[in-house]
């Protein structure tokens, strides 16, 4: 696996820039070639000008600044942060995206429609009634199934209308979109088994807080009251994101402009999701394949300290059994030196005694003797 970073000195990165054009040399640092100009202008390296490869090609004469002085307190050492590579879409992602812009494919709000999709038809209901937050956005406080959108009273009915459209789109391909409640309530689709979570949200503009009349008659009466500075309100504006994290730089963001409407632009979405749920089907498929090779590793981790556990186990026994064999040793040689002795010189003990003796302490050796338990 190629490391997240590179570390390398200032002059040594500078020398690179002028050996390889800018293009080529980002590739090796998993860079573009805009993010590797970046590092160099951080670091104050120059960089070859535009046409500097070609003149020197061509043997015109080019001339390479030095490299200045670096600004006090910045590193010498360069680090840079390698760009995450982007998975490749296998061939059935390919093919659903590329499919997106056909005519048949397209996802277009339609002038009528006869029956709203069930989870708009909840979300409706539950709007029904609502007030308004200090942002002029809706508030439903109820609990019911709806979708996660947060829009003003001027444009929920153009929301319902494009999310009944953009709904419907994904069911026609087969993904199926629900809602999550509770604390973290969110609209998902379901593709390639993957949750997508999106919302669709209106923008909001900032001016000066207008003072109402209550506040006007408080600061009148000198009268302490908490006045807001700014006054915000929906601009008509919406927009729809994806709130899945993949960090590889696809697009999750869709909303009006100036060219375009939101509603032009649901087939997009649904690229974008498809996209994004590959994404997270093979970060998903990478994390699972880590967890199963670090979980091999600590099985063997496991295995190899069992063993070498065992083997001081072995070890021990070993020389307890050895030392056990010394002793067994030492003792049958005292008693054959007692044997000895008594039967050269006498002892005052009757030979029956004796006889009862040397049983005993032989039956003692050899409990001791390890060697014995093997016969």
């Amino acid at each position: 696996m190629e490391p997240e970073h590179v570390e390398l000195r200032r002059a040594d990165l500078y020398t690179q820039v002028w050996t390889v054009p800018v293009q080529r040399l980002a590739k090796r640092f998993g860079l573009s070639d805009v993010g590797l100009a970046k590092v160099c202008r951080k670091f104050n390296i120059p960089v070859p000008p535009v046409g500097y490869w070609a003149r020197k090609q061509h043997g015109y004469k080019v001339e390479q600044p030095p490299l200045p002085p670096l600004s006090q307190g910045v590193r010498e050492v360069v680090v840079i942060e390698r760009r995450p590579e982007r998975p490749k879409p296998s061939p059935e992602v390919e093919a659903l995206v590329a499919s997106e812009p056909e005519e048949q494919h397209l996802i277009r709000v339609p002038d009528r429609v006869t029956r709203r999709h069930a989870l708009v038809r909840q979300t409706a209901s539950a709007f029904q009634g609502a007030k308004l937050d200090e942002y002029g956005m809706l508030i439903c406080l109820g609990q019911e199934p709806r979708l996660a959108m947060r829009i003003g009273r001027a444009s929920l009915a153009r929301a319902l209308w494009l999310m009944d459209a953009l709904i419907k789109g994904l069911d026609a391909r087969g993904f199926l979109v629900g809602v999550l409640e509770g604390k973290e309530r969110a609209t998902y689709v379901d593709v390639f088994g993957e949750r997508v979570r999106f919302y669709l949200e209106e923008t909001t503009s900032r001016h000066g807080h207008v003072l109402t009349k209550q506040e006007q008659e408080a600061r009148a009466r000198n009268q302490w009251t908490l006045i807001p500075k700014w006054d915000y309100s929906p601009t008509g504006e919406l927009r729809l994101k994806i709130a899945e994290y993949t960090g590889g730089g696809e697009r999750k963001t869709w909303a009006d402009g100036k060219r375009h409407r939101l509603e032009d632009l649901l087939s997009n979405v649904a690229a974008g999701i498809v996209l994004v749920a590959h994404v997270l089907r093979t970060e998903r498929a990478k994390r699972e394949r880590q967890a199963e090779e670090w979980r091999l590793a600590e099985e063997r981790r496991i295995e190899l300290e069992r063993q070498r556990q065992e083997g001081e186990k072995r070890q021990q026994r070993l020389e307890q059994e050895a030392a056990q064999w010394m002793k067994s040793q030492h003792l049958r040689a005292y008693i054959d030196a007692v044997e000895r002795t008594a039967t050269a010189e006498g002892f005052q003990m009757s030979p029956e005694k004796l006889q009862q003796w040397l049983g005993w302490a032989r039956e003692v050796a050899d409990r001791v003797d390890p060697l014995k338990a093997l016969a």
